[in-house]
């Protein structure tokens, strides 16, 4: 059977054939600390790899979609209205 060298050093720290369990026990959080670790770090980026683009634009000049509702004779001329609130 093939056993890689780092594999049979990391079981052998992780199980135990006597009184060592405090041992494997600190192995074994130690382990999923590591583990949680790199799981957050992987996720962190890759947030802040979806939000790569967003930073560049200020927070109170988003594009944003503008209606204008009103009767028809008022609204003939909106784009002089448009350019009065865009100010």
């Amino acid at each position: 059977m093939f056993h890689p060298l780092p594999i049979f050093v990391g079981l052998r720290y992780v199980r135990t054939r006597r009184q060592g369990f405090f041992v494997s026990f600190i192995s074994w959080v130690s382990m999923l600390g590591v583990c949680v670790g790199v799981a957050a770090l992987i996720t962190i980026i890759s947030v802040m790899n979806g939000f790569e683009g967003e930073p560049a634009q200020p927070a109170g000049r988003a594009h944003r979609t503008r209606h204008a509702r009103g009767p028809p004779e008022v609204l003939r001329d909106w784009r002089t209205i448009a350019d009065g609130r865009a100010r």
